[in-house]
């Protein structure tokens, strides 16, 4: 027998139970849940604008990162069912409640119901913390009461079970995001509609807010500090700044390097004059010595001519004059220096003064070697002055470059302190410039928040729920069904597994280990009349075990049955009996042999019996087709079936009670007997139902359309349309016969 057939049978053998008890329980929940509280449901739709939205930072083409869109909308949410979000959410809720409150008509804000239910649970030291002419007044009295402590009322109200103002009930805000975009729908469903509406509000403006603090203090805190190091920066810059202009100042320094540039390129020029002067003076001195000699007495003659040693002086000083005049001037302004053109002049002017005087006095001379004494004091008056000249130009000279010495002294220190300062002050300048581009980026990023944050907005705001979702109480019916069903099930499946009752055919064979031949149905008491038994059931089981044992019977012969039971009144004579009957009006001679009538089984002689004539007269006697022997109950007999007795006969018959159990005992016993026959021995069950006769014989009446319905589905029989005709034909047939 397959699984599904084995099924089947369960749930019809318990249809009653597995139909009627589910039954009963869905009856008993409809009733206890016609009075379920109603739920209303509020919803609100955000726009976050993670993936779409602008920003500064945003460019155009740009790939949409969209792990950073998930953990930003992930820190979202968490900041929507964080804990204190929703706190503060409860405890606003409660203060609106209790100010707006009306214990006789509901508002937007509480319905009466709950509002009396909340009234009422209040203690009246929190009663006195309410302001009902302000909120804000009565929102902050409620959380500076509030405190971590398990006997505070506003701290029980939010960390308790509270249906409405708990962390419990609050989070129960379903937040759902379409797809991969920027919405993410509040869903929010409570018994009281103005309560649902409500919250939704109150957490909107709170994880709202919430979100923006926590976003704009990440680059506050960066620009504050950017902000104070940029100010350090400035100061430490300007005071670099300054060092450097003060020590310029005093060291008379606009541009050192084109200054030591000037400087150098002036001294070069001075060392080149001063070679050409000292070259010509000394040139004029030999000259001069020269001349002087030639000249001896006359030249001292004209030296002590004092009008001509006079203007030979103020000839030397006008020298000197235009000497430094000239050392001090570039070439390119000697020219346009008005003062050094009349200084010249007035040296032109001299100088013929001079001329005059010296040809006065040797007019007329000459020297001693013959040369004309006006040839010899011209060449020597030039050399004269010449020398003078020169002279006074080393002088100047010598004074410049004494004064080129102390710039290059003073320069020198000056170049490497300035180096310092500028490295110092540039130093300073970069680390400004740098803290103010990281400040220039935090600011930038800052107003990138900005307009990030100000793209979370409320898209759809909550509508106030005026329909109720659909309830529960189907869904509860149906679960209280099924589940009183597969209780029901579970305890039949359970019984079924411990049970070792023989019952039907399949049971029978699997606990005996024989196969059942046949069953006699349980007998109605209506049935049992003065004349006999007039039973459909008993004459189709009577029929079929005929048949069954004529299968078995031996054609060339006698065929001898033997018969026993494990206990005794297990229905042996009950069930052989009609079999005899009906075998006698078939004309087979037939001879029922019954221990303690027929044969003693207590003896010796029993025991060693080889066939039925050695039990009984009655056998040796009678010319039988068939002799049934039918022995005592295995357990209760002294002596066990004769071992050749069973093995000489044509069958052996065990009948068996199908309502008892078989036990460990039963097989001890029966192991014997299956050892001598091997497998002539079958299995026939008593006061077995009536469904498990009509697994032999098929539908027996009456024929009610739930019947046919039933053994429709266990013989599998979906597609006949001759049902009812084709088992009223099978059952009378076999009646018949």
């Amino acid at each position: 027998m397959k699984i599904y057939d084995i099924l089947i049978r369960f749930f019809f053998r318990h249809i009653k139970w597995l139909i009627g008890a589910p039954l009963a329980v869905l009856i008993l929940t409809i009733f206890l849940t016609r009075n379920l509280t109603k739920e209303y449901t509020a919803s609100s739709v955000i726009y976050t604008g993670f993936t779409t939205g602008f920003s500064l930072d945003s460019q155009e083409g740009a790939r949409v990162d969209y792990l950073a869109t998930s953990n930003a909308t992930d820190n979202l949410i968490s900041i929507i069912r964080s804990k204190t979000t929703l706190e503060q959410v409860g405890i606003k809720l409660f203060a609106q409640s209790m100010v707006y409150g009306d214990p006789d008509e509901d508002n937007m804000y509480i319905s009466a119901k709950y509002y009396r239910m909340l009234e009422a649970s209040v203690p009246p030291e929190i009663k006195k913390l309410i302001d009902r002419k302000s909120l804000d007044k009565t929102l902050d009295n409620l959380l500076n009461y509030r405190k971590e402590d398990r006997d505070n009322y506003i701290y029980g109200l939010i960390y308790y079970h509270h249906p409405f103002f708990s962390l419990e009930a609050l989070s129960r805000v379903e937040i759902i995001r379409s797809g991969n975009s920027d919405m993410l729908e509040l869903r929010y469903t409570c018994k009281d509609p103005a309560l649902a509406y409500q919250t939704l509000l109150l957490l909107n403006e709170e994880f709202t807010k919430r979100y923006r603090d926590l976003r704009f203090s990440e680059t506050n805190d960066v620009v504050e500090y950017f902000r104070r190091e940029l100010a350090k920066a400035q100061v430490e810059l300007n005071r670099k700044e300054d060092e450097l202009m003060i020590y310029s100042q005093q060291n008379r320094v606009i541009n050192y390097a084109e200054q030591t540039k000037f400087i150098a390129s002036q001294n070069e020029k001075l060392e080149v004059q001063y070679e050409q002067i000292l070259l010509a003076h000394d040139g004029s001195k030999a000259a001069l010595e020269q001349l002087e000699e030639r000249l001896a007495m006359r030249a001292a003659l004209i030296k002590d001519n004092v009008n001509f040693l006079n203007q030979l002086s103020a000839m030397g000083s006008l020298t000197d004059v235009i000497a430094r005049k000239e050392a001090f001037l570039p070439d390119s302004l000697k020219n346009q220096d008005k003062s050094l053109t009349q200084f010249k002049q007035q040296e032109d002017a001299l100088r013929e003064q001079i001329y005059s005087t010296a040809a006065s006095i040797d007019h007329k001379k000459n020297t001693k070697e013959g040369i004309k004494a006006d040839d010899i004091l011209v060449q020597w008056l030039d050399e004269l002055l010449r020398y003078e000249k020169s002279k006074a130009e080393l002088e100047v000279m010598k004074v410049r470059r004494k004064q080129l010495d102390a710039q290059y002294e003073h320069f020198s220190p000056v170049g490497a302190t300035l180096k310092r300062l500028e490295r110092e002050v540039s130093i300073a300048e970069q680390k400004y410039l740098e803290l103010l581009h990281s400040l220039t980026l935090a600011l930038l990023k800052q107003k990138s928040l900005q307009i990030s944050s100000a793209s979370l907005k409320v898209v759809t705001e909550p509508m106030f729920p005026i329909t109720n979702e659909p309830t529960k109480r189907k869904l509860i019916c149906l679960l209280a069904f099924l589940a009183s069903f597969m209780l029901v099930a579970m305890y039949f499946i359970v019984q079924e597994w411990l049970d070792r009752t023989l019952r039907d055919d399949y049971r029978a064979e699997q606990l005996t280990g024989e196969k059942v031949i046949g069953v006699m149905a349980d007998i109605p008491k209506n049935a049992f009349t003065g004349s006999g038994i007039k039973s459909i059931e008993y004459d189709c089981s009577r029929s079929y075990l005929t048949r069954a044992i004529l299968k078995s019977a031996n054609p060339d012969g006698k065929t001898i049955i033997n018969t026993f039971s494990i206990n005794s009144k297990e229905g042996k004579t009950f069930i052989w009996s009609p079999i005899v009957q009906e075998l006698e009006k078939r004309d087979f001679k037939v001879v029922y042999l019954q221990h303690g009538v027929d044969f003693d089984d207590t003896g010796k002689a029993y025991a060693d019996a080889n066939s039925p004539e050695d039990l009984s007269v009655k056998a040796r006697e009678t010319d039988y087709d068939i002799c049934i022997v039918e022995h005592a109950a295995m357990a209760d007999s002294p002596i066990p079936i004769p071992h050749n007795l069973l093995e000489n006969s044509d069958l052996s018959l065990m009948v068996c009670d199908a309502n008892r159990a078989w036990t460990h005992t039963d097989d001890l016993l029966l192991s014997r007997v299956k050892s001598i026959v091997n497998d002539k021995l079958l299995v026939a069950l008593n006061r077995t139902k009536k469904d498990v006769l009509e697994d032999f014989v098929g539908l027996l009446p009456p024929y009610t359309w739930f019947r046919k319905w039933k053994h429709n589905i266990i013989t599998f029989n979906f597609t006949s349309h001759n049902d009812e005709q084709y088992i009223e034909k099978s059952s009378s047939s076999e009646l018949k016969e």
